[in-house]
């Protein structure tokens, strides 16, 4: 999934693809973010912030299976890490923690240390994984560790939110998208319903009616739930 401002999904509506941002110091290269079965981006919160669309947020809910294998993947959130989550994790470098590029990583992930995809959703590790761990295994005890951690909001869980980064244009087809989350204004748009149908892709509408960034991201989360959820994705 790879969630971002309304001002720019304006590009993604205009070229049909989702590029790679300017160079980002955490992970020390350009890329476009993505993070795997659920939208765990967390805008930075600020006084700027105001009720329009292009300060709204918007989630692209792609096929995984379909994409290009990732230039790169983090079981966590990187500028989480960076920021936050390092101390937990004993000052291990963020680069020791880059996974094998290959298309079941993030499932072997969720697998070990979930159990189901409702689990990894809510942080919920699955029973006795702890237990599992080697001592000296440092790195998987630190991803247990970060579970335990509160977020600053209810709903913000990138400590345990598998991030996936893409140095390559991602060319948006029938194929690969398989829904857009928008604000329910947004999804009244011509532009934006036309976008959709060419895609074949799902609109999932959330209400655009609180003022904070925070509470649009638990909108959007919630509504993204729901749509997962009719789609037989938590069995």
């Amino acid at each position: 999934m790879h969630t971002t401002f309304g001002k720019r999904f304006v590009s993604i509506l205009d070229n049909h693809e989702i590029t790679a941002g300017p160079f980002d110091p955490a992970i020390s290269k350009a890329v476009s973010f993505h993070f795997f079965g659920k939208p765990s981006y967390r805008p930075k919160l600020d006084d700027s912030y105001s009720r329009t669309i292009e300060s709204s947020l918007f989630c692209v809910l792609l096929d995984f299976d379909t994409l290009p294998d990732p230039s790169s993947i983090l079981p966590f959130d990187s500028g989480g890490y960076a920021s936050r989550f390092q101390a937990t994790c004993g000052g291990i470098d963020l680069g020791e923690f880059f996974m094998p590029t290959t298309k079941d990583i993030p499932r072997q992930l969720i697998s070990a240390f979930f159990g189901s995809n409702s689990s990894y959703w809510s942080m919920k590790l699955r029973d006795g994984v702890s237990e599992e761990i080697k001592p000296f295994d440092l790195h998987s005890t630190s991803l247990v560790r970060l579970c335990t951690l509160p977020g600053p909001v209810p709903f913000d869980q990138r400590a345990f939110s598998i991030e996936l980064h893409y140095e390559m244009p991602l060319n948006l087809r029938q194929l690969n998208v398989l829904a857009i989350a928008a604000p329910d204004t947004a999804c009244e748009d011509t532009e934006l319903i036309d976008f959709s149908a060419l895609l074949n892709a799902e609109l999932i509408p959330y209400p655009l009616e609180l003022e904070t960034s925070a509470a649009q991201q638990r909108q959007l989360r919630d509504a993204i739930f729901d749509w997962l959820t009719v789609k037989d994705y938590f069995k």
